[in-house]
């Protein structure tokens, strides 16, 4: 759906500044802010912009001067450029330059016009000494401001826009169907299929500054109801259906899940739904290698994704659970066993040099710290980061009203894979 962003002003309300004009050709012109007449909250803005107020001598009394506001019809004016874009206070240029609107039966007012749609009128207008020869009305790109005239390719993407918002607003649907494009005018998303949401992790406590020591809770309920997992392509122009369970396995390991679909149009069709979808995706889960084996990952990731598929496949949750446990103890034998860091560790060099200058601080400083004491530390830091995700050291457990305490994600995840297999 190709939206530019258009949108079509109706009848108008010219707001006339009361203190602030522009001159040009020797006249004073107020500046004017424009409203549709049809949207009050707009008509408010624009009296708020245009007020100002005067003071008594000793300043102990204001009164307030209201703007005039002049209602037309949102057609035949003419068009003047009289002032570029001046200089922003926060730094480089405004994104507007000034111009002079007249119309019969209408005071002239100086109005802020949009540089970019100010560019496109120039491009396609017989212009003389900066004014138009053609009349021009007000439309607005993106909420900015601009003038158009009917021979304009801006008009023809005006009209488009406007056709696309009728077609848009028609056909809705919150019952989104697997592997169709659900769109509105400026978001689109594909329907990826509903997962459970049955584990949630809440962080409470520690450090609000650096995130450390906070008190992290697992929590389980398998009374919560499937949700939707739906968004755009991991490889955006990749329609291959292993493309599809990539993306599906990204957004459930960081529990991009929604409790419902909003209603939107259905678009084209992006994949084919087939009879064994859900167990080809399983397929593709189990077919995975264990990324906590090779790379730095918080274990709640894996645990997201072993859940998000329980209903469709309760073998496959314990499965993933197992291996994720077996895949933690195989780093922590790896990273307490060997004197160097295994590769999956990131930025090992890092870790080293912060190990040697401890051993030189202590050197100096006379402590009683061992080198083994210090490396175990490190160690020990390097395991909380990876994959307790800077929690304290310890970790809870809320199932069915009870809360249960754990020192090791290894215990933790053995207490998971039991649940799971005693649920339904």
């Amino acid at each position: 759906m190709e939206y530019s962003g258009w949108k079509q002003i109706g009848d108008i309300s010219i707001i006339y500044s009361t203190n602030d004009y522009m001159e040009y050709n020797g006249k004073k012109y107020p500046k004017a802010y424009i409203a549709e007449t049809k949207n009050k909250k707009s008509i408010d803005s624009g009296v708020k912009w245009a007020e100002s107020y005067e003071y008594s001598k000793d300043y102990t009394t204001k009164t307030c001067r209201e703007p005039t506001i002049v209602e037309t019809d949102n057609k035949d004016f003419s068009f003047q450029i009289i002032s570029a874009a001046g200089s922003s206070w926060q730094g480089g240029k405004l994104s507007f330059w000034m111009c002079l609107m007249e119309k019969k039966g209408i005071k002239p007012f100086a109005v802020g016009i949009n540089a970019d749609i100010l560019c496109d009128l120039i491009l396609e207008t017989t212009m003389y000494n900066g004014a138009t020869m053609e009349k021009v009305f007000f439309a607005r790109k993106n909420g900015q401001l601009g003038v158009l005239h009917e021979n304009m390719t801006s008009y023809q993407e005006l009209l488009k826009d406007e056709q696309l918002k009728k077609d848009v607003s028609k056909k809705k649907t919150t019952k989104w169907k697997i592997g169709y494009k659900y769109q509105t005018l400026t978001t689109s998303d594909i329907m990826f299929g509903m997962y459970s949401k049955i584990v949630s992790f809440n962080y409470t406590g520690g450090n609000s500054w650096s995130g450390r020591d906070r008190q992290l809770t697992i929590n389980l309920d398998f009374t919560q109801p499937d949700y939707a997992l739906y968004g755009s392509l991991y490889k955006n122009k990749s329609e291959k259906i292993s493309d599809v369970y990539e993306t599906i396995v990204r957004g459930l390991s960081y529990d991009n899940l929604n409790p419902k679909c909003p209603s939107r149009q259905e678009g084209e069709q992006i994949f084919e739904e087939t009879p064994t979808y859900y167990k080809d995706l399983v397929d593709y889960m189990l077919a995975e290698k264990n990324d906590a084996t090779d790379r730095y990952y918080s274990i709640r990731y894996f645990i997201n994704k072993a859940f998000s598929i329980f209903r469709h496949d309760k073998k496959a949750t314990i499965k993933i659970l197992e291996r994720t446990r077996d895949a933690y103890n195989k780093c922590i034998e790896e990273l307490y066993v060997s004197d160097k860091f295994p590769e999956w560790i990131q930025n090992a060099n890092s870790y080293e040099q912060d190990i040697a200058n401890s051993i030189n601080r202590n050197r100096a400083w006379g402590t009683k710290k061992s080198e083994a004491e210090i490396i175990k530390e490190k160690k020990d830091e390097i395991i909380r980061d990876a994959f307790y995700d800077h929690s304290s050291k310890t970790i809870k457990l809320s199932y069915k009203g009870g809360v249960q305490e754990f020192t090791d994600w290894s215990h933790i995840i053995d207490r998971l894979i039991e649940i799971a297999k005693k649920e339904k």
